[in-house]
C-alpha cells in the first residue's frame, strides 16, 4: 500500500501542476470560454480533485479516489471534446509551433494524459483497496 501512497501523491501533484500550467496557456491565448464551461472546469477540474486530495491525506484513500475517479470521466471527456474534436478556440489545430502556441499544444495533451492516467489508477485503487470503513 505504500507505493499506492507513493504514486498517489505523485499523481496529484502532476495533475495539479499541469492543469495549472495549461490553465495558464488558456489565460495567455485568450481563450474565451463560456460561464457553463468555466462551471464545469470549476467542479470536476478543480473542486473535486481539491477534496479528493483532502480525504486523501485524511486517511480515506478509496473515498478519495471514488471522488477522483468521478471527476476524471467528465473532465477528461470534456478536455478531449473541446482540444481535439470541435472546432472551437481551444481545439489543438487552432495553434501553430510558435513556442507559445506549443506550450498550450502540449499542456493540452499532458492534460488528457495525466486525466487517463489517474482514471485508470483511481479505479485501479478503488477496486483493489482493502482499506475498510472509507
Amino acid at each position: 500500500m505504500k507505493l499506492n501512497r507513493i504514486l498517489g501523491n505523485l499523481l496529484f501533484a502532476l495533475y495539479f501542476f499541469v492543469n495549472g500550467i495549461h490553465g495558464g496557456a488558456h489565460l495567455f491565448h485568450n481563450v474565451p470560454l463560456g460561464p457553463a464551461q468555466y462551471g464545469f472546469i470549476l467542479i470536476f477540474f478543480i473542486l473535486f480533485p481539491i477534496w479528493a486530495l483532502w480525504k486523501y491525506h485524511r486517511g480515506q484513500e478509496k473515498f478519495a479516489f471514488l471522488i477522483l475517479l468521478i471527476s476524471m470521466i467528465p473532465a477528461s471527456v470534456f478536455a478531449f471534446t473541446y482540444h481535439f474534436v470541435l472546432i472551437t478556440p481551444d481545439n489543438v489545430c487552432m495553434f501553430g509551433n510558435s513556442l507559445a502556441d506549443l506550450w498550450f499544444v502540449v499542456s493540452a495533451y499532458m492534460v488528457s494524459i495525466v486525466n487517463f492516467i489517474l482514471i485508470v489508477f483511481s479505479a485501479y485503487v478503488f477496486l483493489k483497496s482493502d482499506v475498510k470503513g472509507n
